[in-house]
């Protein structure tokens, strides 16, 4: 059987070469072999029988009725951009040793599609399982299974689809399972390869911060190459309830286009004043300097305590107890500071031997309610610092202003039980790092506020 022309819009790697028909009428390689009354495996002749790309290309043309032998079969489609992985990451002596078998290993995006599909499989010693959705670490360039990496150094992807050959159809080199890897990057990364200021960029990223990339900037990625799983969670800055994400755990907050070079924000910002110029830089959660929030629903923002400073949002004439007093009306849902009657003057000292007055204060009043609530409450929203962690204190001290309103506007006999049964569970709930100490400044000085009354540039408010 004569070579044929190349098959137009045949779905098959050019990796994989045909030969002339050998003739002999017994071999695998005979005119009849897309004959389906004769069952695979066929004797090969001496000719072919040395020949792995010959049972490769049998079993395909079997698989698929291809009438004639072409002497390449090449895909059809438009190359992608050019992948960030090809192969399996090791030292540069072993990639200088294995890189064209690997290489060959590799499938093509028209060849993944006739791969057998799995949602789930384990690998790996200690073995970890894979499935799909799923987020994984892998070894990046130059990276060896043998060597020890810090966690932040490895690359990190979403698994969108797990496959394998089969078993006649695999190389000798493959590794058996592969998955379609969606990126993570990460700010030198994108620094490299962005239209955008490398600077900000780089100022910006967190050592675990990471830009997702979209779904149709992917590699195949060979499941030796994984390090392990990894997670990966969403970073709304402007969002009161983002939940505290963890000391070295990785993080989103930006996607990236490779393709149109862009860097943009993973949620869509609410439409609101700019943010003004004497703080416009983007939060670095590797840097030490302290960030003041504004909860108010116009503003949350994160504003850096020395760019305040040099402003005129900052006044050194508010007393520690009056700021206190204007940060428990900063209500994280209105943009109107809550009616609270203004605080009493200290009570005149007690005679001596005066006896305890005989009926406690009527409940539902700001100084009926517990003094940790009330300290909660009217603490600075802060991150940067000790302890406030990579999210910040914003989420427990809203919550505790929450409870203060809530027990405050209580009228009805409902409302009352619903609000003494909050505050119980919020006295039962409380940790003592979520509401002691959060007052300190950034040398570490026990609970009290910023000796500097801050406001917000945008709204005038207490932060």
């Amino acid at each position: 059987m004569d070579g044929g022309e190349e098959e137009e819009g045949n779905r098959w790697s050019p990796r994989v070469l045909w030969t002339e028909d050998c003739g002999h009428a017994s071999c695998l390689i005979g005119p009849r072999f897309c004959d389906p009354a004769h069952p695979l495996p066929r004797p090969l002749c001496p000719q072919h029988h040395d020949n792995p790309a010959v049972a490769i290309a049998v079993a395909v043309a079997r698989q698929q009725h291809i009438p004639h032998h072409p002497r390449s079969l090449a895909s059809p489609k438009m190359p992608r951009a050019k992948p960030r992985l090809t192969r399996k990451k090791k030292s540069k002596a072993k990639q200088a040793a294995r890189a064209d078998p690997e290489l060959a290993a590799l499938p093509t995006d028209a060849e993944w599609e006739s791969l057998t599909k799995k949602k789930y499989c384990d690998v790996g010693s200690p073995p970890f399982r894979l499935r799909v959705g799923t987020d994984v670490l892998i070894l990046g360039q130059g990276m060896s299974t043998t060597s020890s990496h810090f966690t932040h150094e490895l690359w990190v992807g979403r698994i969108l689809e797990l496959a394998r050959r089969r078993p006649l159809a695999r190389p000798v080199d493959d590794p058996g399972v592969w998955a379609k890897v969606q990126w993570y990057y990460s700010g030198a990364d994108v620094a490299n390869d962005t239209d955008i200021d490398p600077a900000n960029i780089l100022a910006s990223c967190g050592r675990y911060e990471r830009l997702r990339a979209d779904e149709s900037d992917y590699d195949y990625v060979a499941h030796t190459s994984f390090n392990g799983p990894a997670k990966v969670v969403e970073y709304h800055e402007e969002d009161i309830a983002q939940p505290p994400i963890a000391d070295g755990e990785f993080y989103v907050r930006r996607a990236y286009s490779r393709f149109s070079k862009r860097a943009t924000v993973t949620k869509t910002q609410r439409p609101g004043p700019p943010a003004p110029p004497a703080c416009n830089t983007v939060y670095d959660p590797d840097d030490a300097r302290p960030m003041h929030f504004c909860p108010k629903p116009a503003c949350r923002r994160w504003f850096h305590r020395d760019c305040l400073e040099h402003t005129a949002a900052h006044s050194v004439h508010v007393s520690v107890e009056s700021h206190a007093f204007n940060l428990l009306r900063s209500d994280p849902d209105s943009d109107a500071p809550f009616p609270l009657p203004p605080p009493p003057p200290p009570p005149p000292p007690p005679p001596p031997h005066a006896s305890s007055p005989s009926r406690a204060p009527p409940p539902w009043t700001l100084a009926a309610l517990p003094a940790k609530l009330r300290e909660a409450a009217a603490q600075q929203m802060l991150k940067g610092v000790p302890p406030y962690g990579l999210v910040g204190n914003a989420q427990p001290i809203a919550a505790a202003r929450r409870l203060v309103y809530a027990c405050l506007r209580a009228r009805t006999p409902a409302e009352l039980r619903a609000a003494a049964t909050a505050l119980d569970g919020w006295m039962e709930r409380m940790d003592c790092t979520d509401v002691e100490g959060l007052l300190a400044d950034a040398d570490g000085g026990g609970p009290g506020l910023y000796f500097v009354a801050l406001f917000c540039p945008l709204c005038g408010g207490a932060i």
